[in-house]
């Protein structure tokens, strides 16, 4: 399958709807503020 195909299938605002999506994204800030507290003096 390519991205048009999927594009098709699921609209981008759907996707972010998911489950997958949201606990994705919040571990995605989880590691952003940890490696800011890691570069801090």
């Amino acid at each position: 399958m390519n991205g048009k195909e999927i594009e098709k299938m699921f609209s981008l605002s759907d996707l972010r709807e998911t489950k997958v999506y949201q606990e994705a994204l919040e571990e995605g800030k989880e590691e952003v503020k940890k490696k800011k507290l890691d570069k801090s003096p």
